[in-house]
Formats: C-alpha cells, structure tokens, sequence
C-alpha cells in the first residue's frame, strides 16, 4: 500500500513537527549514552583523554554521514515519481529542517572534539603545536573550519541573505565529509574497515546522483542539437 503525495492532513503537521524535534533530541542525548558506554563499559583504556577524544569525533562523522545520506534521499525522491509515491510529501519540510539541526549536532559534537585536544588531551600549546606539526591534523582542521561555517549558517536567516549560493555553500559538507574521514583513517590504529564502509555507504547515494545529473546534462545536449 502506497502513499499518496498528500497523506498527511494539515492537521497533523503539528504532530509530525513534534516528532521530528523529539527525533532531533535523541540524535542529541542518544549519542552522550553510547559515549558512555564505550568509554566505562570495558574499563578505562591506556588513554582515556584520547579514547574520549576520539569518540566526540566519530559521533560527528556518523552526524554528517546522516545528513549528506538525507540529502541524497530527497535528491533521488525528487527525480524519481515511484519513490516519491512512497514518500509524503508532508515529511519533506520538517525533515529538511531535521537535516539541518542534524548538521548543526554533528557541529557540536565535533566542536566538544576539538576542545578535548587542546583542554584534556594535549593541552593548549602542545595542541597547537601538533596541529603545525601533524599532516593529519591540518586535515581535521579544514573539516573543522568548513564545518563550522556550515554550522553558523544553518539558520533561515542565512538562507534569506544568500538566496540560491546558500545551497551552493552546503555543498562544502560533502567535502568536510571526505576530510573529515581522511583524518580518521590517518590516525595510527584508526578502525580502517569500518570508516571505509562508512564511506562507501555515504557515497554510493552521491555517485548515483552523479550518473542521474551525468544523463540528464547529456538529454540536455540532445536537446538543444
């Protein structure tokens, strides 16, 4: 049994709003859980300060992981009318505001990551003077950078002002997404496999939007000749 484009009444807007900020909030408290549990489950680790470290990080990547794989969803949804008929049209506005609150959250968390560097595990110059000093480190950094100017434009205030260059500028989350895994699988015993299907399972969604955008440039050509 199928959807129709308009299966959710106007009524229950209200009612889907709500669920999509619960959901927001358990995208927030949830991963604190899992944190937790990592880090006290099996006991204290050699390194507990680079351990916690490292876990505020991977939340991030699996945050922006999530929102680039939303995006391709409502990209493919769009240009495909089988799946749109699955796929209410009611949902689209709070999740897209979702996919941003996502967006921002993986931020945060990724923000909580680079303060434990300098504040707990390295110290403040010392932290510094590995950024300088460390390849892979520059490359978190750009991520950090990148995303932090995604994170304060995540706004409708922002969007207003730079019109059509804001979706332009999002863009950049698929690029902090790929530095942002470089800098984890540069890391000395980072899990290789895991953030390698994790980056195969984000990308395959891009590389079919790449082959969709690919034919649709080419009609485009046929077109005009």
């Amino acid at each position: 049994m199928s959807f129709s484009r308009n299966s959710i009444p106007s009524s229950s807007t209200k009612l889907v709003n709500t669920v999509i900020r619960g959901a927001l909030w358990v995208s927030l408290v949830v991963p604190l859980g899992w944190i937790g549990f990592k880090f006290f489950g099996n006991g204290p680790s050699a390194n507990p300060a680079q351990e916690l470290t490292h876990l505020f990080g991977r939340v991030s990547i699996y945050a922006l992981a999530a929102n680039i794989t939303l995006g391709s969803y409502f990209w493919l949804t769009s240009r495909s009318p089988l799946i749109l008929s699955y796929f209410p049209t009611g949902l689209r506005v709070p999740l897209k505001k979702f996919r941003r609150h996502l967006g921002v959250a993986g931020f945060a968390y990724l923000f909580v990551h680079l303060g434990f560097h300098f504040l707990i595990e390295a110290g403040i110059y010392e932290g510094f003077t590995a950024i300088v000093a460390a390849q892979y480190l520059w490359v978190g950094s750009s991520a950090f950078t990148l995303m932090a100017t995604l994170a304060i434009t995540s706004n409708n205030f922002s969007m207003r002002k730079l019109g059509r260059n804001w979706k332009t500028l999002h863009r950049l989350a698929y690029v902090a997404f790929a530095l942002g895994t470089i800098h984890t699988l540069m890391i000395e015993k980072a899990d290789l496999i895991h953030f390698s299907i994790l980056a195969f399972v984000t990308a395959l969604p891009l590389i079919i939007r790449l082959g969709f955008w690919a034919s649709e440039q080419r009609k485009a050509r046929n077109a005009r000749r």
